[in-house]
């Protein structure tokens, strides 16, 4: 998801923090329980979500020490599309990097793997254009 300008949702969150961040992390939580159901001795199941690599651009040196989500969240601190974009896949890294220690089990072993994939970093034979 990706805005031009601020959107908030009906639920009251700017559009792409809503989308990018909270909605891909609760629909992650959801799924973890489904996960361990369907595992299979030998498999390895993966939890794989869509990143960007412009979460790289935030400097969160400037990010407010608490209450991130709710600062983004405020159309005064919307700077622009591609600005709050990356801030939102940033913000989604660190989803993903909890979901991740949630695939531990109580022996510390990996029960399933999570990632985030980002467009310049997957592989494929299709070709575009």
């Amino acid at each position: 998801m990706h805005n031009f300008e601020f959107q908030q949702s009906p639920d009251g969150w700017e559009q792409d923090i809503q989308v990018n961040v909270l909605s891909t992390t609760i629909l992650g939580l959801l799924m973890i329980p489904w996960l361990r159901e369907i595992k299979q001795p030998g498999r390895v199941q993966h939890l794989g979500f869509v990143g960007s690599s412009s979460h790289y651009f935030p400097d969160i040196l400037t990010f407010p020490k608490q209450g991130v989500l709710q600062h983004f969240n405020q159309q005064e601190h919307w700077a622009s599309g591609l600005h709050n974009y990356a801030i939102s896949k940033l913000l989604f890294h660190y989803g993903a990097l909890q979901l991740a220690k949630l695939a531990v089990d109580d022996d510390g072993k990996y029960e399933f793997l999570s990632h985030a994939h980002s467009n310049l970093t997957c592989i494929s034979s299709h070709q575009y254009g």
